[in-house]
């Protein structure tokens, strides 16, 4: 446990206060607040439970084992729905910003893939086995679907786009286009369409997006570059592996919450290695 909070200390705290700070997160819900937990040190607790990748309970109680609480200028643990009501009452538009805020902001290639957080864990093997004994349809919820674009030489996340419900990445993906500032644009085969391709080709984009087979009008693309698609595959693994796939809250809004609090804290680890080795 000592290994997973080692950056999870007052130089982590102070960045991720300057950085709130720039998003315009204010300390305080409220003037008429009891002003015994700031809002800053309710968010770095929410980005340390998702890092350990535990509950609200259980990082209630990471916090007076660690005493990590000390260090971020408060008297005493917040209870567990405490942490809860503040992740329900924060809005979601704040992670995207802090997101981008942490990416860089002249990027020459973008890459970008689409993936899915399952809502829950079930085991295939024993759903095939209640459906063959109980004869009914047993459905599995549909996963919080999201569309991430990364920068191709920080590999840092710099737009995300997140649905609760059963989403073609290109419905996820047009509205993340309109703020696009780079020079080329590399996806694959799901946004093969002539108003994405004519978007970016106004924006002065270059786009190299795959045809489809049953595409007549095909160009050529830089297949070297395409190549490099590939890392936004690795990110998404990257996220999984070390955060979980699973999101364990149960309303929509907050089960986007959490699958952006897992972005963020890619972007939190890979930002913080490289203000230490530079």
């Amino acid at each position: 446990m000592d290994n997973i909070c080692k950056i999870y200390t007052l130089p982590f705290y102070e960045k991720v206060k300057i950085y709130l700070d720039r998003i315009g997160l204010r300390r305080y819900s409220c003037k008429f607040s009891k002003k015994t937990f700031s809002q800053h040190a309710l968010f770095f607790i929410l980005a340390l439970k998702e890092k350990i990748n535990c509950s609200y309970r259980i990082i209630a109680k990471i916090l007076k084992e660690l005493g990590i609480y000390r260090n971020m200028g408060i008297m005493k643990i917040p209870h567990f729905t405490t942490i809860q009501k503040f992740c329900e009452r924060m809005d979601k538009n704040i992670l995207n910003l802090l997101i981008n805020k942490l990416a860089p902001k002249i990027t020459e290639t973008i890459i970008g893939d689409g993936t899915g957080f399952s809502v829950n864990n079930p085991s295939f093997h024993y759903l095939s086995v209640l459906r063959r004994f109980t004869k009914k349809k047993i459905t599995i919820k549909s996963p919080v679907n999201i569309v991430l674009l990364a920068d191709l030489k920080t590999r840092l996340i710099k737009y995300v786009n997140t649905s609760h419900t059963k989403t073609h990445e290109a419905k996820l993906t047009k509205p993340l286009l309109e703020n696009l500032d780079c020079k080329n644009f590399i996806y694959d085969k799901a946004l093969d369409s002539k108003l994405i391709r004519k978007k970016l080709e106004e924006q002065n984009i270059n786009p190299i997006i795959p045809y489809r087979k049953n595409n007549k009008k095909k160009k050529i693309i830089n297949q070297e570059l395409y190549k490099q698609r590939n890392i936004a595959e690795s990110i998404i693994s990257a996220i999984k592996r070390t955060y979980g796939k699973t999101i364990k809250n149960k309303k929509a809004q907050n089960q986007q919450k959490q699958t952006l609090l897992k972005i963020l804290n890619y972007n939190l680890n890979i930002t913080l290695k490289k203000y230490s080795t530079g």
